[in-house]
């Protein structure tokens, strides 16, 4: 799914444009277990499937959920 939206840009990143989609993703995961292994708090958020507003709500009731 990453890849065909990637596709569709005019202009990518210049991670995206030296990189792939799976790359961006590992390294992603390889940042979060680095920061895990140091005991931060992190959230995982699944944004797939989701347009901009859809992103901000779920950021948001995360958020929410912190603070109770």
């Amino acid at each position: 799914m990453l890849r065909q939206r990637l596709d569709l840009r005019a202009r990518r990143s210049r991670l995206e444009a030296a990189g792939s989609p799976e790359q961006e993703i590992a390294l992603y995961e390889e940042a979060f277990a680095f920061l895990a292994a140091r005991g931060w708090r992190q959230a995982l958020i699944d944004c797939r499937g989701l347009d901009p507003d859809g992103v901000v709500t779920r950021l948001l009731r995360h958020l929410e959920q912190l603070r109770t």
